[in-house]
């Protein structure tokens, strides 16, 4: 597998308790979408639709976002009372958990098991502990970067950074991407299982 940029947000450092991170060390990680809406959006950044079966791909197309066209290995629904949010993993490589809002429209929860998808998303780093989606697929990465947007104002503004650590603290309106290349042995975490 080629490296990966995953976007690290301020809510995921936070739950973390503002653990640091520092380039070549080895972690547990879960690779997440951005909340998708259903169907083709072509002026939305994140976004999921049905497809024919074909073979599955992941392309980077800048920072943290990526095109993806992948089978649908797992789903989970909340209980109804929730949010209108449906969970799948899609059998890219490394694998993807998606994030799908309902369809409203149609009644329907989006992608079914076995079934195809494709469509457009930021992906974003978490770790399996802080438990932000019901089923995922547990990847073992390298950290080989981290870059850091610096949105602060002041002389730095809109410059990005390459850091060999990133401090234990909180992010301020900075954004980071965090490169992560994969290591042997995922594992599958699901209610399910």
């Amino acid at each position: 597998m080629s490296n990966m940029m995953l976007r690290l947000d301020a809510t995921t450092l936070q739950k973390r308790g503002y653990l640091g991170l520092k380039v070549a060390e080895i972690h547990e990680i879960v690779i997440l979408s951005e909340l998708t809406s259903p169907g083709v959006a072509g002026d939305a950044q994140n976004w999921c639709a049905p497809a024919a079966a074909g073979s599955p791909s992941l392309k980077h197309l800048g920072l943290a976002q990526y095109a993806y066209y992948a089978p649908v290995q797992e789903t989970w629904l909340p209980q109804p009372d929730r949010l209108p949010l449906q969970y799948s993993i899609l059998g890219t490589h490394p694998p993807l958990s998606l994030v799908n809002i309902r369809d409203e429209e149609e009644g329907a929860w989006g992608p079914e098991v076995d079934g195809w998808v494709y469509g457009l998303t930021a992906l974003r780093l978490s770790w399996p502990e802080l438990n932000e989606v019901p089923i995922s697929t547990v990847v073992p990465v390298v950290i080989t970067g981290i870059q850091r947007l610096i949105l602060q104002p002041g002389p730095m503004f809109g410059q990005i950074t390459s850091l060999s650590a990133l401090p234990p603290a909180p992010l301020g309106p900075d954004l980071v991407v965090v490169e992560v290349q994969q290591r042997d042995g995922l594992k599958i975490r699901s209610p399910h299982r």
